[in-house]
C-alpha cells in the first residue's frame, strides 16, 4: 500500500537524513568492501551488497537491509539511491518498504511495494508519506523470491508541520504559460501533483503571488514536479518580494544556483528579512530558460508583531525664502504611525517633474538642493514617501510656496510730521501702506524710518510717498 502526502500542512523535512551514520542490520553481506556502513554513510558512491547467486547458490531469497533511527519519529519520505558504479536492473525492482516499532519487525506497517519496470538508472526512488504513528526502524527488503540485492544510500526524513500557506489559492500572474494545462493557477493551488510550466522561448520567466496585503515572511518553499524528474527545474532561481507588483523596487529573500536537489527534493529558504510585502515572485536568472514548479508556498512570520502602514506624513512648513543657500531647512518631516513601536521612519521624494532638483531630504527635514528663483505665485509641488522600519510606507504631496528675501522695509526720509507713508511699485501699485506709530525716528533725529513687517517685494524700483495731515507732501525713489 502506498501513503502519498498531498495536499495538506504536513511536509518532509528533506534537510536532515535521519538514517545517516544510524546503526543498522541486515540479512546477508557479500564482502566486508560492502558492508552494510555503505548504505546509510551519506556517500552514493559507496553501497552496500547482498550475498550473490555467483557466490552461494543457497542464499538467501530476500534479502533486506534495515536501520534504527534512534527513537520514534513521524516519518514524511523514504529514499533508495541505486548504485553508481554499474546499472544493476534487479536491484531496482521487486522490493518493499516497511517501518516498525519492534527491531525484529515481528509486527510491522507497509508502506511502498514497487515491480518493474522500478526506477531510472543510476537514480533516487523516493516515496513521500502520511503517517499517523511514528516509527524508529526502516527495513527495505526483496519481494517476489528476487535474491541478490544492492542499495547505495536508504534515507528516511522526518515530517514537520508547516505554517499556513498564505500563497495558497491567491491571485497569482506569470511571464508565460507553456499551455493550458500548466496555468498559473497550478502553482499555487495547493496540490503538489499539479505544475506550472512557462514557455520554452523566454531566457527569464517568472511565476508572481499577491498575498492580497502585507505579510512579514518567515519562510519559502518551492515544492518540485513529482511526475517527471527536471533537474534544470530545480535550480538557477532567486525568490523577489515587493510592495508593488511591478516589481521595479524588490528585495531578494532567497536564491538557488549551482547544483539542482534530487527528484522530488524541496527547495526551503528560512527569511531572516523583518520587512513586510505583499508580493513574491519567482524569478528565473542566469537566463536558464523554461522553468516549472509544483507550487510556490510562502509561510507567514507570527512570532512577529503584525505592522500596520503609516496614515499620513506632516511638514511643519511650507516657505523658502527666494535664492535660499542650499541646504536650506523648509521644514521637519513627521509622520502618523499606529503602531506605537513604529518610531523611526526613512523619508525619501518621489519623482515630481521639475521641482525634482530643487529639493532634498536630510534625515526628517526637507530641505534646498539648489537655489530657487521667485516668480509671481511661485508653487512648487513635492511629494514624500515616508516608510517605517519594516517597509510600510505612505505617500503625501505638499505645496513649497517661494516667498521674497524683503521681509521688513527701512526707508530713510526727510523730516517731518508724517501720517501715513506708501510704498508702490513703478506701475503705481500700492505694497506697503504705514501709519502712526509704525513711523519711527531714526537715531540721528533727522531721518524718520519705516519698519514693518511686509508683503514680500521682489528686489527692484520702488516709490515712497509720504502725507501729513493735509495729504501727498513728498516721495523718494529707492531701489
Amino acid at each position: 500500500m502506498m501513503f502519498v502526502l498531498s495536499n495538506t500542512t504536513l511536509a518532509a523535512d528533506t534537510t536532515i537524513n535521519l538514517a545517516e551514520n544510524k546503526p543498522f542490520t541486515y540479512s546477508s553481506i557479500l564482502n566486508e568492501s560492502y558492508a552494510g556502513n555503505k548504505a546509510n554513510d551519506g556517500d552514493i558512491n559507496t553501497k552496500w551488497v547482498s550475498m550473490t547467486w555467483a557466490v552461494n547458490s543457497n542464499m538467501e531469497a530476500e534479502p533486506w537491509y534495515q536501520v534504527d533511527l534512534g527513537k520514534e519519529y513521524n516519518i514524511g519520505k523514504i529514499e533508495m539511491v541505486a548504485a553508481q558504479d554499474w546499472d544493476n536492473l534487479r536491484a531496482r525492482v521487486n522490493f518493499a518498504v516497511y517501518v516498525s516499532n519492534t527491531e525484529d519487525f515481528s509486527t510491522s506497517k507497509a508502506v511502498a511495494s514497487v515491480g518493474y519496470p522500478g526506477y531510472a538508472a543510476y537514480g533516487t526512488w523516493f516515496i513521500e508519506l502520511e503517517l499517523t504513528e511514528n516509527y524508529r526502524y526502516v527495513r527495505a527488503k526483496r519481494t517476489n523470491l528476487a535474491r541478490d540485492w544492492e542499495i547505495a544510500e536508504l534515507r528516511v526524513f522526518e515530517t514537520i508541520v508547516e505554517p499556513e500557506n498564505i500563497a495558497k489559492g491567491k491571485i497569482s500572474s506569470v511571464s508565460s504559460v507553456y499551455s493550458a494545462e500548466y496555468g498559473s493557477e497550478k502553482g499555487n493551488d495547493g496540490s503538489k501533483f499539479t505544475n506550472w510550466v512557462s514557455n520554452d522561448v523566454e531566457y527569464s520567466p517568472y511565476f508572481q503571488v499577491d498575498l492580497g496585503k502585507m505579510y512579514r515572511i518567515s519562510g519559502i518553499c518551492v515544492v518540485s514536479r513529482r511526475d517527471i524528474d527536471l533537474p534544470a527545474s530545480r535550480t538557477n532561481f532567486e525568490i523577489q518580494a515587493s510592495n508593488s507588483d511591478d516589481f521595479t523596487e524588490y528585495t531578494v529573500l532567497g536564491k538557488k544556483t549551482g547544483a539542482a536537489p534530487g527528484f522530488g527534493t524541496d527547495w526551503r529558504e528560512t527569511v531572516s528579512d523583518s520587512k513586510s510585502y505583499r508580493y513574491v515572485r519567482l524569478q528565473r536568472i542566469n537566463f536558464a530558460g523554461q522553468i516549472s514548479i509544483a507550487e510556490l508556498k510562502v509561510f507567514e512570520d507570527t512570532n512577529k508583531i503584525v505592522n500596520s502602514e503609516p496614515s499620513a506624513v506632516y511638514l511643519s512648513d511650507s516657505l523658502v525664502e527666494t535664492d535660499a543657500p542650499i541646504g536650506t531647512v523648509i521644514g521637519k518631516l513627521t509622520t502618523v504611525d499606529s503602531d506605537s513601536g513604529d518610531t523611526i521612519f526613512n523619508y525619501s521624494l518621489v519623482s515630481n517633474g521639475d521641482s525634482d532638483s530643487l529639493f532634498n531630504i536630510s534625515g526628517d527635514s526637507l530641505v534646498t538642493n539648489s537655489k530657487v528663483g521667485y516668480q509671481a505665485d511661485s508653487n512648487y509641488s513635492v511629494v514624500i514617501k515616508s516608510s517605517d522600519t519594516y517597509g510600510a510606507s505612505v505617500l503625501d504631496s505638499f505645496n513649497i510656496k517661494v516667498k521674497s528675501i524683503m521681509s521688513t522695509a527701512s526707508v530713510f526720509i526727510n523730516p517731518g510730521n508724517y501720517n501715513k507713508i506708501e510704498i508702490l511699485d513703478v506701475q503705481g501699485k500700492v505694497h506697503v501702506s504705514v501709519y502712526g506709530s509704525e513711523i519711527k525716528n531714526s537715531d540721528n533725529g533727522i531721518d524718520h524710518v519705516i519698519q514693518k513687517n511686509v508683503v514680500p517685494l521682489q528686489p527692484g524700483i520702488y516709490v515712497v510717498r509720504v502725507f501729513n495731515g493735509n495729504g501727498y507732501t513728498n516721495r523718494k525713489v529707492i531701489r
